[in-house]
């Protein structure tokens, strides 16, 4: 492909959310970075609290997307919301559910990918304590929040270690898994002699993982505005980028032949860009406004000549690969997609949201194919094991599913798209999953911070909770 450096208009802006009052899911963008900022922060209480509430809270819980009919952005809205679910209780923050969910045993948890530091919560304690002052500092809400100084970003705490990125090697050799800020490469992960070692190059999360597929030891991983590139048999980083990144790198894909990179670029609540690169120079090929949010997913055609995205903006949008031009955006779910994967034919794409749907389209018509399941909970992760055209996903409370003999229909009333079934409860969030081609054995990641490897039927194959 020969494209050039481009940033392209940016999309007008349209905030868009989590899930309701149980607040079941919110794109924490930088919790511990966050509360550096508060730290050395000289404005009054209010406005402090205030600015952390935006950060984590309002693009999602607003007039515009009210979702699960709970608004933030407002003290009146508040008091409204304190009629139904006791949010706030001005100078009792235990009784508090805005306090109670943010702790680290709290089911549901907020954030469900990440913990807040406790600097920031007690910030929120503190100023529920002092009556919730609000009105004076109400109009002076900044309008994004701004990233904090990498000089100043501290690593997360060390008891805080979620699995949010997975990716199994194009030979099926090595999985590696973020686990926190690090990364555990893992030589036949499914065997009980499974051995990690660890790969450190990132202070905050690490939020995607994407091996190479021509060049089979080598890894690249993304976290808080820093992409590295890593030489896994030697355990050091071949390039580490920083440039052009002004925000969360969640999402990674190579190109088939390995010579192009693309990463997703997320400030959640303000606009997600895609980049492209060449590798191995991270020569910049194209930066582009791609989502209105946060991009929490790529996926690649297996012709190659088209790259999916999925945003926080509800937004399926493909791509051409040799011109990046747009080529369809469908507004897929009524929250969040938090993962999407092609079928082989790249015709077919399941995507997963927060609203509780696993959805199939036949993308290039724009049209929805069926909806499969009946899922009670938050869907986090999704992948389509190609080879044996099996869906596999996984919700917030632990559910893994598999359907298998996917049919090709429109979803007619009363009609079976595939076959389904439960194969675990895991009581854990289910964060991420891929499998291998033959979805024969499933790799899961989950927010206490643990691998869990299972076959096809569900028989648990071994499990990886930290470097061993």
């Amino acid at each position: 492909m020969t494209c050039r450096l481009a940033k392209l208009h940016a999309l007008p802006f349209a905030p868009v959310l989590c899930t309701g009052i149980c607040l079941t899911w919110m794109i924490a963008a930088l919790p511990v970075e966050a509360a550096e900022t508060l730290a050395s922060d000289d404005r009054p209480l209010s406005g402090r609290a205030i600015s952390l509430l935006h950060e984590q809270c309002f693009s999602c819980h607003n007039e515009e997307d009210r979702k699960g009919g709970l608004i933030l952005t407002s003290r009146a809205a508040i008091e409204a919301a304190n009629q139904e679910f006791n949010l706030i209780v001005p100078s009792d923050p235990d009784s508090s559910r805005l306090i109670t969910v943010l702790a680290a045993e709290a089911d549901p948890h907020m954030p469900p990918k990440a913990q807040l530091d406790q600097a920031s919560i007690q910030l929120l304690r503190t100023w529920i304590e002092r009556g919730t002052p609000w009105e004076e500092v109400e109009k002076n809400v900044p309008s994004a929040p701004m990233p904090a100084e990498r000089a100043s970003l501290r690593p997360p705490p060390r008891d805080v270690t979620p699995v949010l990125a997975i990716a199994l090697s194009s030979d099926e050799h090595r999985l590696a898994s973020g686990l926190g800020n690090q990364i555990l490469v893992t030589e036949s992960a499914k065997s009980e002699e499974a051995h990690s070692l660890p790969l450190t190059g990132h202070r905050g999360f690490v939020r995607a993982l994407a091996w190479n597929p021509m060049e089979r030891r080598h890894l690249a991983s993304g976290g808080y505005r820093r992409v590295v590139y890593w030489e896994t048999d030697a355990y050091e980083p071949v390039t580490i980028t920083e440039a052009l990144l002004e925000g969360q790198v969640t999402a990674l894909q190579f190109s088939h032949d390995g010579s192009r990179l693309w990463a997703g670029i997320s400030r959640p609540g303000i606009s997600g860009q895609i980049i492209c690169w060449r590798i191995p120079e991270f020569e910049p090929l194209a930066l582009w406004e791609a989502h209105r949010d946060s991009v929490l997913g790529l996926d690649l055609s297996d012709d190659g000549s088209y790259l999916a995205s999925a945003g926080a903006d509800r937004t399926l949008v493909f791509w051409e690969t040799d011109t990046l031009e747009e080529r369809i955006r469908i507004e897929a779910h009524g929250t969040q997609i938090m993962a999407l994967s092609l079928s082989s034919d790249g015709r077919r794409i399941a995507t997963a949201g927060t609203d509780h749907q696993l959805r199939v389209w036949d993308w290039p018509k724009g049209d929805p194919l069926f909806l499969l399941g009946r899922h009670k909970q938050g869907l986090f992760a999704v992948h389509w094991a190609r080879q044996a055209d099996a869906i596999f996903v996984g919700d917030e409370r632990g559910g893994l599913f598999r359907y298998s003999n996917i049919k090709e229909h429109s979803g007619a009333a009363g009609a079976r798209a595939a076959d389904e079934k439960r194969l675990v409860s895991l009581g854990d969030s289910i964060q991420c999953l891929v499998t291998d081609g033959a979805g024969e054995t499933i790799y899961v990641g989950t927010q206490s911070g643990s691998v869990r490897i299972f076959d096809r039927e569900g028989k648990s194959l071994n499990q990886i909770d930290s470097i061993n």
